[in-house]
C-alpha cells in the first residue's frame, strides 16, 4: 500500500473530502538553482489533489489522515499509460506495413501514430470507467497526527532532555 498524508477539507457522515500536496524531490538537491528540472517543478509545487474518501470515523475539517492506494492499482494503471500505448504503435506499424506494403512509409507512420492516439483514447475512457472506480480510489487508513504532516522543506527536530 503507498501511503500518503493528506488533510481533510470537508465531511459528512460516511465520507470525507481529503487534499493532497503535490511533492517534487527537487527541494532536496543542492543543484536546484541551477537545473532545468527544478525550475518546471516549481511551477507545479503548490498543486493539490482532492479525493473523496469512504469513512466510519468521525473526522474534523483540517484534521490530517492517512490514505493509500495498493501497489497492484499503480501498477496496472502504469501498464496502461506506458506498456499498451508502446504495443499498438509497434503492432500497429507492423500490421500496416504488411497489409499495405504498397503505399508510402510515411502513410504507414501517421496510420500507426492515429492508433496509438485512439489507444491513449480507450486507456483514458477504461480508467475513468465505473467498473475501476473503486480501484483507483484511495482508501482511509487512519487518522494522522500533524506532527507526521510535515511539508517537504521542514525538518522534524526532536527535543533531547
Amino acid at each position: 500500500m503507498i501511503e500518503e498524508v493528506a488533510r481533510v477539507i470537508d465531511t459528512n457522515e460516511h465520507s470525507a473530502v481529503v487534499e493532497t500536496q503535490i511533492k517534487t524531490a527537487c527541494g532536496s538537491c543542492k543543484a536546484n538553482k541551477d537545473c532545468g528540472t527544478s525550475v518546471v517543478a516549481k511551477a507545479f509545487a503548490n498543486k493539490t489533489h482532492q479525493f473523496t474518501i469512504s469513512t466510519v470515523t468521525p473526522l474534523v475539517v483540517g484534521q490530517f489522515v492517512k490514505i493509500g492506494v495498493p501497489e497492484s492499482s499503480i501498477l496496472k494503471a502504469s501498464l496502461y499509460l506506458y506498456l499498451f500505448p508502446i504495443l499498438v504503435l509497434i503492432l500497429s506499424a507492423a500490421t500496416f506495413e504488411y497489409m499495405f506494403s504498397d503505399i508510402p512509409e510515411y502513410v504507414v507512420v501517421l496510420m500507426s501514430f492515429g492508433s496509438t492516439a485512439l489507444s491513449f483514447v480507450y486507456i483514458s475512457h477504461k480508467l475513468k470507467g465505473v467498473a475501476n472506480y473503486d480501484e483507483f480510489t484511495p482508501v482511509f487508513l487512519g487518522v494522522s497526527n500533524e506532527a507526521q504532516a510535515l511539508s517537504a522543506f521542514e525538518i522534524p527536530i526532536k527535543k533531547i532532555d
